[in-house]
């Protein structure tokens, strides 16, 4: 039984695009050295990334509520679990 739903949506690298922003695809809040967030590094094995690592990073509001989690060839976003109670 699940209890949490899971989100299916494909992560943004941060190097996709000329605006680099959070990996989330609905959150707008653009990519800033000095923000706090969470960076994700994933292999890629496929011969179109010359150094085979694609970078994600998903902004302080959305490392909270989500991570990330690669499936194959994509990364996508997921709902993190939640602590249990003791």
């Amino acid at each position: 039984m699940e209890t949490a739903e899971r989100v299916v949506a494909k992560a943004f690298p941060v190097d996709h695009g000329l605006h680099p922003k959070c990996a989330n695809p609905t959150c707008p809040k653009a990519f800033d050295w000095f923000r706090n967030g969470k960076f994700f590094r994933f292999s890629d094995d496929s011969a179109s990334n010359h150094h085979g690592v694609h970078h994600y990073w998903l902004c302080e509001n959305c490392s909270h509520a989500f991570t990330l989690a690669s499936q194959g060839q994509e990364v996508v976003l997921e709902p993190r679990a939640k602590a249990s109670v003791r």
